[in-house]
């Protein structure tokens, strides 16, 4: 969906209900809208979430939406709403909307182990280590298993 109203001539009565809205940018791009309803809408993999557009946005109820997997986590608006341009928001509601986002962060790469002078490590026996990374978002996977590599280290037996 996109631009429904102008920003200064909304849409008016304009509804949206049981869609399913996959693999764009955004669900919708509203210019203005009055008297709308957005619900029962399954929208997946699309950019970020319901904006209110950049005009009038007045007694527009967005409800009982599933947004999947939507949003930029790391992106410019890492927002389920975006309300940053409207200039005109009045009785509104965004209610009982589920998000769901079971993505997962990447897996650290270019790590590497390595072994130095001392220590208690017993020499001959491998060690491993999970490398995981956190973030505001979750931990990431975890990495395969890397066995330490002797760089010219020499481990006295115990």
């Amino acid at each position: 969906m996109h631009c429904p109203g102008r920003v200064t001539a909304p849409d008016i009565g304009f509804t949206v209900t049981n869609n399913t809205i996959q693999g764009f940018n955004a669900p919708w791009d509203p210019d203005s809208l009055k008297n709308a309803v957005v619900a029962n809408n399954t929208v997946i993999k699309c950019g970020f979430g319901w904006n209110t557009g950049y005009g009038i946005f007045e007694n527009v109820k967005i409800h009982h939406n599933v947004m999947y997997n939507c949003g930029y986590p790391s992106g410019s608006y890492p927002a389920a709403l975006v309300m940053g341009a409207s200039s005109d928001v009045k009785k509104s509601e965004y209610t009982d909307n589920t998000w769901i986002d079971d993505r997962s962060i990447p897996t650290p790469t270019g790590v590497a182990a390595s072994l130095v002078a001392g220590g208690t490590l017993t020499s001959g026996t491998p060690y491993y280590y999970k490398v995981t990374a956190l973030d505001d978002y979750g931990e990431t996977l975890g990495r395969p298993k890397l066995p330490p590599h002797h760089r010219g280290v020499t481990l006295a037996s115990p």
